[in-house]
Parts: C-alpha cells; structure tokens; sequence
C-alpha cells in the first residue's frame, strides 16, 4: 500500500509538473508599476494595456488596435447621428459566470460621472446628454443619456454628433461596462487580485508590487477559444537597460522600449528581434503657466526658439523622432500639421530668445533659472540634458530632476513644476489631441492653459460631421494655442519594441497597442 501511494504521489507530481510547462506564457515588460488597474482610476498607458487584457468595452479593438464588436455584437446609428443603439452579445458574461447586461454598462458611465470617483477623462464623453450636467452635480444618474432599454439593448443619446464615439468606446476603458455586483459588494478592494471580476480574455490572477502583474486565460470570455497564452506576466521594465539585459537572458518575449543608443548594436546583434514604428506620440514640454515667469508669453517663446529639434532628433536621439512643432500628431491620417516649422538658422532664433528674455527682465546679470523636471529613463534624460544644454546657450538655467513616470505625472497634475516633459498618445482624431489644452481638461492640461476662445473653437469643431471641414477646425485651434506657446512641443516618438521571433500576432500600430488575446508563442526554444 506504502509503494502504491508513492507511486502515485510521484504520478501525480509529474502530471502537475507536465501541466505547468505545457503553460503558454507570455512574459511582457511594461515602462511603469500600475498604481491601480480599475478601469476608472486609471491614468497611464502602461494601466490600460493591462486594463484592456482584462475588460472589454461595448467595443474593443483587433491586433492593430482599430475598433471591432466588443460586448456588444453589433448596433445602429440614428440618421440624426444623435442616437447610437447597442445589442450586447447574449453569451457574454462575467468572470463569475453572471450575465454582463446592459445595466452594467450604465452603471460604469454613472460611476465614470461621479466626481469622488476621480476619473480622469470624463470631459471626454461631454457630449453625451446630460453628462456634463450629472458631473457637475446638476442633474440626476437617471437623466443621463446611456440608457438600459432591456438587459441586452443599450441607447446612447448625444446632445451633438460626436464623430469618434465609436472609437473612444473601443479604447477608453474608463467607459468598458463594470460588475455592478461585485464593486458594490467591494467598492474598496473589487480590482484587486483574488476580488477582481472582469470580462476580457483574461483575468488577474496575482499581483506582486514591484515584480509582476499576472493573469490568466478567462475561460468564461465570449471568445476564448481563439485565445492561445494561457498565461500573461507583466514586468514594471522601468530602467530600459535593464529591460533590454532581461529579453536578452530570455525573461522578457517583449518590451515596449529599448535603449536608443543601442540601436546599432540591436542592428548587428538581434536583426529582427526589435521594430521601429511611427507612433501616434507627441513629446512636448509643459511651461506651467499659473506662476511667473511662465506665465509671459515672451519667457515661453524664448524657450521654444532656443530648441533645435533637428539636433535632437538626427544627432541626440538618433532613433527615428521626428522634429515636431504641434500639437496634434500628423501621423493621423489626412491631418496635415498646421504650425509652420522655423528654418531660419539657429544664431538668428537664438538672438530672438536673448531680446525676448530680456524684454521680460532677464539678462547676465539676472538670467533665467528654474527646475526642469522630467520622466525617468534613458532616453528621457538624454533628451533633457539636451534641451538644457540649448537653454544655456541664451543664458538661462535649467535645474534638472527625474521622476519615475507614474510620480512625474503625480507631479504634473498637482501643478508641482516650473517645466517639465511630457507625452501623449491617443485616438487617431485631432479631437483627442486639441484636448489637452482645453481649460477645462484639468487632468491633463497640466500648465493650466486656458483661452476662452481656443475653448469655443474645439468644442465647436467636435460637432462637424464632414471630416475635412473637422480637420480644418482644429487646425485653426491648433494655430491659435502653439501660437502662444500653450506648449513646446518638441518630437513625434516611434515605438522602439524589443519582440522575439516566437512571439506571433503582434500587429504594428501608431497606438503601441498589442492585446495579448491576439499573441501566440511558436516555437519557443
């Protein structure tokens, strides 16, 4: 009986062991530590590229990151453009097995427009009736336009047409329909590991602070038999040397990011395990214009003529960037950039910047001094050492400090900063771009810019229907905020993704958005 019992504990532990290296796993790096991944907390791109791995919108989006039926199976637009009707799929259902309804997706846009749940892109679903009003505390849940008309069927009513609905429902996660259930019954601790239902292909099974975020396949998602990773790993690759030593020891398949520098080495090394890919990503710096000397607009064009972006670009950077001198990236398709860039030779805008800092009351004597704060990361710091370096030669003084990513924009949104860099990416729409210097985009217009007229000019262009005539509108709005230097937009960035060749699926897009429902591993040694 004893020698039974072994034989079968050893059977037992080799099925277990056979199991566990059957397991497809992916192994992702990710530029930061999630602060939180509720759908509606979250504020960074590396939370929603794991918020989307676990939540589905009433749309979602295909390996290319372009919209697809997500929740909802299919639907219908009123001729008016005013009226979006939903049919959700009736096989979809939570992570727990109860039934994802149309009320759940209510409940997440109610939830989305309470204030004490700190959203941060409510502005951007405005146009939805009584929205605006239900955030303000002017209106009750039951008057906002989202409505359940039976628990598969969904109307959305907009107060004007919003072109790029369809997109933002695909792609903002703040709006993916949330467990009603299970956040009322948890309402602190819901999107934790252990607690979290969700509605994606896969869900959270650990997470380690400061090690990985780990999930595993949904079998319950309306779609997991096309799912081939069983499991997903997550790393918070914050430093990208570190990043680019672990994908050479193979523990990373992927990584967002590598080191510019090593860019010619990647190149005679590991010749097809990296892409370069224009990405719909502007880099800018952000005066903070609540305090002086920021808020003269002489001290804000100084600075922007005294960065030549070609010299960043071509002779610092040297990895694709492209100079940059707007806002709203012309990777968009049919967007042409509306700001003119300034050729004239270095000497002579320098010579501007020197009569406009002392037209603001700077010169030798009394030069420009302030804290330059940036993102942490090699290339980061490359770019603002240069920067600082083109600052010093009109006589001003820039005082570097780095945070990592998720502090910085802590930083930022506190309004705790002279200068910083930044970055953003977006929807493909001109829309998504004009927003961040609106007056009231508090959440990310974060040098509070504010122009009443700039203001009326976006909200107006929204409502265009025609997309040539849209296209014109923002440039217009454009051409009047880069005008007064709401920003110093410096370079479009490329995605730099270290990926190995067994890694398959893994489409190329201006988003840098790659859900892992879509990845297979073939072939890993």
């Amino acid at each position: 009986m004893l020698l039974r019992a072994i034989v079968l504990s050893l059977l037992a532990l080799f099925l277990s062991l056979g199991s566990a290296q059957a397991a497809t796993i992916f192994h992702r790096g990710n530029i930061s530590e999630p602060d939180t991944l509720d759908p509606q907390k979250y504020f960074s791109d590396y939370e929603a590229e794991i918020i989307r791995d676990l939540f589905v919108g009433l749309l979602t989006i295909d390996a290319k990151a372009r919209p697809i039926p997500g929740l909802a199976k299919d639907w219908t637009i009123s001729p008016d453009g005013l009226t979006y009707t939903f049919n959700l799929r009736k096989d979809a259902v939570w992570s727990d097995g109860r039934p994802v309804t149309a009320t759940d997706a209510v409940f997440a846009f109610h939830r989305a427009l309470d204030p004490s749940t700190k959203a941060a892109y409510t502005t951007q679903i405005f146009a939805i009736k009584n929205a605006e009003a239900l955030f303000l505390g002017k209106a009750k849940p039951s008057d906002l336009g989202v409505i359940a008309k039976d628990p598969h069927t969904l109307d959305i009513v907009l107060t004007r047409p919003q072109p790029t609905l369809l997109l933002l429902l695909a792609n903002l996660p703040m709006i993916y329909p949330l467990p009603r259930h299970a956040i009322e019954a948890n309402p602190q601790g819901w999107a934790r590991a252990g607690s979290m239902v969700s509605s994606g292909a896969f869900v959270l099974a650990e997470w380690k602070v400061g090690n990985k975020v780990r999930l595993t396949k949904n079998a319950r998602f309306y779609d997991a038999a096309s799912v081939k990773i069983d499991e997903v790993h997550y790393y918070p690759t914050v430093d990208d040397n570190t990043a680019l030593n672990l994908f050479r020891a193979g523990q990373l398949d992927m990584n967002p990011r590598f080191p510019p520098n090593q860019l010619p080495w990647l190149r005679k090394n590991l010749s097809g395990q990296f892409k370069i890919v224009p990405a719909l990503w502007v880099t800018y710096l952000v005066p903070n214009i609540r305090k002086a000397p920021f808020s003269d607009p002489r001290v804000r064009r100084a600075l922007h003529l005294a960065i030549s972006r070609d010299v960043l670009t071509a002779k610092v950077l040297r990895n694709g960037e492209k100079p940059y001198w707007g806002i709203v990236p012309d990777v968009i398709e049919n967007y042409v950039s509306p700001i003119t860039p300034d050729n004239r030779p270095l000497p002579e805008r320098q010579t501007e910047a020197r009569s406009l800092l002392s037209a603001a009351g700077f010169d030798p004597g009394k030069p420009l001094a302030f804290t330059f704060s940036h993102r942490a990361g090699f290339h980061n710091r490359l770019a603002a050492v240069a920067v600082a370096s083109m600052w010093a030669d009109i006589g001003v003084k820039a005082d570097l400090t780095q945070a990592d990513v998720s502090a910085h924009y802590d930083k930022l949104r506190a309004g705790n900063f002279d200068i910083a860099d930044a970055g953003y990416s977006d929807n493909a729409d001109p829309e998504y771009f004009a927003y961040l210097l609106e007056t009231k985009s508090v959440e990310v217009n974060y040098g509070a810019y504010s122009n009443k007229t700039y203001d009326a000019m976006v909200e107006r262009a929204r409502a265009i229907l025609d997309r040539t005539a849209r296209f014109r509108a923002f440039q217009d709005a454009e051409r009047l905020a880069i005008g007064e230097n709401a920003v110093i937009p410096m370079f479009l960035s490329v995605e730099r993704v270290l990926i190995k060749p067994y890694v398959k699926g893994l489409e190329e897009n201006p988003l840098g958005q790659y859900p892992s429902r879509f990845i297979r591993i073939e072939g890993r040694p």
